[in-house]
């Protein structure tokens, strides 16, 4: 049954057009202390709050540091936030997308990182565990989120176990920032690689080797925030930025081409050829190139991995984008392997239903054009379409704006012929990058 529906879509568009990079080029140089801050040095004797008392005061973090509050201190120098102690891992329904994409031959994993402080119990110090924290409802959550996840058709790795059986509890995260250490995303890229293998999967062929590439002195997201309200420096942590390279042999080293380019939007993966792409990695800045979470994947499971990942904009838009993408419509792989952060939750039904419809896309068929719109200047908000529409009762519908310059917020306006409004506000993704 079909239901016909009165739609009337307000383009707003909020005119800061300033692109990412005029953005970077314009931004103000923090000034550079001359003085010289001593290191603080952590010891079993000296405690972070003795010398930085203001980090157990949630007013005392600016605002752009308040996603950072409230820090505590742990043993071996680990500093861990409010958010790494959830115990409610609660979520929307995968089955919808589970099933949008096997019906187009696609399998989904979902890599569901555990919470830091689930992975870091052993290091908790006496009065800094947050009151009514409890470890095994910490446990019972991540677990049962897993679960969820299979029992909607997803493959799901249980990452806490597998960290549990190879004793990598003091390694998987980094101590002082919320992402993870090199032999954390090895960890998880052979659980998947096992996983996938398990599941019978085999993929198009070809050898990978990781190496160690540059060493890196880390100082970490919690450590910039420790130096911002308390002027304490913290020691910088050692780490290597590992390096994954095809091998080669003397048959196939002149015709194997591997690339780390960057395709954009309107070039799919038909850019490298018609070389067969069988996994994407799809996900946040935990999935950056420099983590080499898909590097170790490649080796992990001896085939090409493309990533798409975006940062700083939750876990939806990253996927969105990709099954939007002419990569997607045009190049289906056989599995996506969806990267979660440990403390980003899956609660978002609206943020669900935009990556079902845009699973869904590539069946829609040909919607309404609007024809070029052009606006006066300082115009700040047009009518974009006022008509009638015929959208399925159950259905998903599709709407997208193709820009050629977009601006740095979208917000668009549903109002339905029984007057409910229903806003969706769009930030321009300018951090996109798919990586092959």
């Amino acid at each position: 049954m079909k239901k016909l529906l009165y739609i009337f879509i307000i383009l707003t568009i909020l005119f800061s057009i300033a692109l990412a990079d005029d953005a970077q080029a314009t931004q103000t140089s923090e000034t550079v202390e001359t003085t010289e801050v001593p290191v603080f040095e952590f010891s079993p004797t000296t405690r972070l709050a003795d010398v930085c008392p203001q980090l157990s005061d949630p007013d005392s973090y600016p605002e752009n540091q308040r996603w950072q509050r409230v820090i505590t201190e742990a043993d071996n120098g680990i500093l861990l936030r409010t958010s790494d102690f959830r115990t409610d891992f609660s979520s929307v329904d995968f089955a919808p997308l589970v099933k949008s994409l096997k019906a187009q031959g696609v399998t989904l994993v979902v890599a569901q990182l555990p919470p830091r402080a689930l992975v870091l119990q052993d290091f908790f110090l006496a009065g800094t565990v947050p009151v009514g924290y409890s470890v095994s409802e910490a446990e019972k959550g991540y677990v049962g989120f897993v679960g969820e996840a299979r029992a909607a058709g997803a493959l799901a790795p249980n990452l806490y176990e597998e960290i549990l059986r190879t004793n990598t509890q003091a390694s998987y995260y980094l101590a002082r920032d919320n992402h993870w250490d090199y032999h954390g995303v090895k960890l998880t890229a052979q659980s998947i690689a096992e996983l996938l293998k398990t599941e019978g999967f085999e993929f198009t062929p070809q050898n990978y080797s990781t190496y160690e590439g540059f060493k890196l002195n880390i100082d970490g997201e919690h450590a910039k925030t420790v130096y911002k309200l308390c002027n304490v420096n913290l020691p910088l942590m050692k780490s290597i930025e590992p390096i994954t390279d095809v091998v080669k042999d003397a048959e196939t080293e002149s015709t194997t081409d591997d690339s780390t380019s960057t395709p954009s939007e309107a070039t799919s993966l038909s850019l490298f050829g018609d070389k067969t792409i069988d996994v994407v990695l799809v996900g946040t800045s935990f999935s950056h190139e420099v983590r080499n979470f898909h590097g170790y994947l490649k080796e992990a499971m001896s085939t090409d991995v493309l990533v798409y990942q975006v940062q700083g904009q939750g876990v939806y838009t990253p996927f969105v984008e990709y099954l939007s993408s002419s990569s997607f419509q045009e190049n289906k792989p056989k599995v996506i392997i969806w990267e979660i952060p440990a403390n980003f939750p899956v609660t978002a039904k609206k943020g669900m239903d935009q990556i079902v419809t845009a699973a869904n896309s590539s069946t829609c068929e040909t919607s309404d054009k609007v024809a070029t719109t052009l606006l006066e200047a300082g115009q700040k908000q047009f009518t974009l379409l006022n008509r009638e529409l015929d959208i399925p009762q159950n259905g998903y519908s599709l709407i997208r704006i193709d820009l050629p310059k977009p601006p740095k917020d979208i917000s668009v306006k549903l109002v339905h012929a029984n007057g409910e409004s229903v806003p969706y506000r769009m930030k321009r993704t300018h951090l996109s990058d798919s990586t092959h």
